[in-house]
């Protein structure tokens, strides 16, 4: 389908408007305390690294939307574990509201500006299997580039007004144009329903309305009892999420009822915290005491009015409070969620206006669940009614109930039609070459060392260099082109020339083989992790390129040529502590006593013999402890591996010595995490990530004198180093750990921290991208 007329000046429109769109939007987020690296996601800039695996990507503008998707969220965490989700919200208020109630796993981000170069780098990064608009999130550019990256898309609890549908009726082929890509439309109301149909979208559907379907609040009960006994036993009511042009009328009611309550204290939470100063000159104006929250104010103070400038607490001031006037619907913003007061049992009253939850409100009134009011003094009769007569407040409360929903049955079909999208989306990473600057190859089709580097590296510098992969297979987010595509492609590129970045022979023969048989202009980098004297062809080919860097200063001292050292680095988001190891072993079903581990290749040169021999000496002495065996062994170690399952079982250790099979790259992080020491018994070793990783886990690492380990590792204070071969000197080591708990914990903290100071993948990104430049300008 092509694009029509009016879409393409809305995209040239928004391409000029996109600087002081973004100028205001980085700044609305900086007033309200955001750090300029997290305002920035705005632009589309991501500050966490997308996991490997499927993805779907919630967005919800504000608060209401980004909470009405949390009960989903929570659902779709539990069914479908190994699915990756993250939500996207527009305000710092949001932020705040849904950072600590989202699940474990998943991730929080601002959402990119509907322009084309926020919503592409955007999409770039994150890489969405499905994309979930929630409400009437309908932005041209974001749906434009979701069709043309074949990302399907959903709209959940969707809302249309009669005045937003009529504007997309009047130019229908722009309409259909923009929200060809959307698969799903779970409508909160009919109205809307009928409205998307007549837009053309007919598989739009009536559902439940999520926002009925309430988490619980996770509420500390010392918090509310806190609040209650500084109260002192006075009287409260709320008013919430109020707007400009509400407060002076609550403050009118209020100042009523104090005649006949003069005890009574009013709780104003105002839609937008950043108010706090207009509402405190709009308080004292009316002649009304105040504290406030944001500036060290309790409600022990006794106050006449209580400024909750918050963010986050709303469910706070509800659970403490009988009554509460929801705010939005004195004005033409058309109303706030009833669900989530009426979830915390209490009364609620509110305005006329309410268009966004016409039906919702419908639906209180016909239960008697809530009261409309007017104005100022309407709102101080309703308020007097229900203090003198706390039985009507309680049974207003009562009449929510059948009207908040807690079960399971749309959430288990929402979520369903939602993974159903998810599964069918074609994983296509779009790559023109013409646009690249450098290219890493990977010519390896097994799972290796160099894989792993690539696949963690190059979604990384893709954010501040063209690059791309070159290789059989890679996860869907890694920038990845065909190996023909290389013969075809220009000879030059946006630099002139490019970086051609090997890490193999083969792949040095390939880089030299376009450049001097194909003629294209490319310049040529190698890395060598190898710690051995390399061979005369290795040589021949080193000494053919422009650059070479060292994974380690012993790997350097091989190479007989000038070489930058460059350490590789790790995530340290992905490979972090959990904050409750006992719950992740019972997930993973390992026991819960100490742990020790031994991740990768199953063979010889691994030393998993030396290990298993070690863990036969030490478990014995350590009832309640176990030792992990975990990763694959290729047919010529089958009778190897079959021996050290052997050994376990004679010593009668089968089920404390356990042997896991290779788990995704994307798991990998929750074993280590589950550790409390990790053992690398290499006998050789190019590098070897695997102390990193376990290091950044918080698992110190006893490991063999090879590799690069000695400049990993500092012996004493983050693991012990110990020399190839010698289980009883690894025995001795485990003993002296796992047998002192402080000692242990105490090595724990420094290995995160070793980890978070020299090790973090940026930096090694960040040297590389240096390299390539350097290269790039010459």
């Amino acid at each position: 389908m092509r694009p029509t007329a009016l879409f393409r000046v809305y995209r040239i429109l928004s391409v000029i408007a996109m600087p002081f769109a973004a100028r205001r939007a980085v700044s609305k987020l900086r007033k309200a305390g955001v750090t300029p690296y997290r305002a920035h996601e705005r632009l589309g800039h991501a500050t966490q690294s997308r996991p490997l695996g499927q993805l779907i990507w919630l967005h919800g503008a504000s608060v209401g939307e980004a909470k009405s998707v949390l009960p989903l969220m929570a659902h779709l965490a539990r069914t479908a574990p190994d699915l990756h989700l993250l939500l996207t919200s527009g305000t710092a208020t949001s932020a705040e509201a849904v950072t600590h109630s989202i699940p474990r796993s998943a991730i929080h981000q601002f959402g990119p500006l509907d322009g084309v170069g926020p919503v592409g780098r955007f999409l770039t990064h994150w890489r969405p299997d499905l994309c979930v608009l929630v409400e009437s999130e309908l932005w041209p550019n974001l749906l434009d580039a979701c069709a043309r990256r074949d990302v399907p898309v959903a709209l959940v609890n969707a809302r249309l007004s009669a005045k937003s549908a009529q504007g997309w009726q009047k130019f229908p082929a722009t309409a259909r144009y923009v929200l060809r890509a959307i698969r799903m439309a779970h409508c909160q109301d009919r109205p809307t329903r009928d409205r998307l149909r007549a837009m053309g979208l007919k598989m739009a559907q009536q559902g439940q309305n999520l926002k009925s379907i309430i988490a619980p609040a996770r509420l500390d009960a010392a918090a509310i009892d806190t609040a209650h006994t500084a109260l002192n036993g006075r009287p409260i009511w709320v008013a919430s999420s109020t707007h400009p042009g509400e407060e002076e009328g609550v403050l009118s009611a209020h100042k009523l009822l104090l005649s006949a309550h003069p005890n009574l204290c009013l709780i104003l939470v105002p839609r937008h915290p950043e108010r706090a100063e207009e509402l405190s000159r709009l308080t004292r104006d009316a002649d009304l005491s105040l504290s406030q929250r944001s500036t060290g104010g309790t409600l022990s103070d006794g106050a006449q009015v209580y400024l909750a400038d918050t963010i986050g607490e709303t469910d706070l001031w509800y659970a403490i409070s009988p009554i509460v006037f929801l705010g939005g619907s004195w004005t033409d913003v058309g109303g706030h969620t009833p669900f989530e007061p009426a979830a915390a049992h209490t009364a609620i009253l509110h305005g006329p206006n309410y268009t966004n939850f016409s039906e919702a409100y419908a639906a209180f009134q016909r239960q008697d669940a809530s009261i409309e009011v007017s104005d100022g003094p309407d709102l101080a009769n309703a308020v007097a009614t229900l203090l003198t007569h706390p039985s009507r407040a309680a049974q207003l409360a009562k009449n929510t109930l059948p009207l908040v929903q807690s079960s399971n049955a749309v959430l288990n079909e929402t979520a369903a039609q939602l993974l159903s999208f998810s599964k069918t989306k074609k994983h296509v990473f779009m790559v023109d070459l013409n646009t690249i600057d450098v290219i890493a190859p990977n010519f390896k089709q097994r799972l290796s060392g160099v894989t792993s580097t690539v696949i963690r590296l190059v979604p990384l510098q893709a954010k501040q260099i063209s690059i791309t992969a070159c290789a059989p297979q890679m996860p869907d987010h890694v920038p990845n082109i065909p190996w023909v595509s290389l013969i075809t492609m220009s000879r030059k590129g946006p630099a002139v020339s490019r970086v051609w970045h090997a890490r193999r022979n083969v792949e040095m023969i390939a880089g030299l083989a376009l450049k001097y048989g194909l003629r294209k202009r490319l310049k040529m980098l190698f890395t060598s992790a190898s710690q051995r004297q390399h061979s005369w062809l290795t040589k021949a080919l080193i000494s053919q390129m422009d650059d070479v860097i060292s994974t380690s200063e012993k790997t350097a001292h091989y190479l007989e040529h000038p070489s930058i050292v460059i350490h590789h680095g790790i995530d340290i988001e992905t490979f972090a502590p959990h904050p409750d190891k006992a719950s992740l072993r019972a997930e993973l079903g390992l026991p819960n006593g100490p742990i020790l581990g031994c991740f990768g290749r199953i063979r010889a040169q691994k030393g998993t013999d030396v290990f298993v021999d070690a863990m036969i000496d030490l478990l014995p002495r350590h009832p309640n402890a176990a030792a992990i065996v975990m990763g694959r062994a290729v047919d010529k170690d089958h009778a190897f591996f079959k021996d050290l399952k052997d050994r376990a079982k004679i010593a009668g250790l089968a089920d404390r010595l356990l042997f896991l099979p290779e788990v995704p790259v994307w798991q990998t992080s929750q074993f280590y995490q589950a550790l409390d020491v990790y053992i690398a018994p290499q006998r050789w070793e190019g590098f070897g990530l695997t102390p990193l990783e376990a290091m950044a886990c918080g698992a110190p690492c006893i490991a063999t004198r090879v590799g690069a380990f000695e400049e990993l590792i500092k012996d004493g204070e983050t693991g012990t180093l110990i020399e190839p071969s010698n289980a009883h000197e690894m025995f001795v080591a485990a003993d002296a750990l796992i047998s002192d708990p402080i000692k242990l914990a105490d090595w724990s903290q420094n290995a995160r921290a070793h980890m978070e100071l020299n090790f973090r993948l940026q930096k090694e990104a960040d040297a590389l991208i240096a390299v390539y430049r350097q290269l790039l300008s010459n």
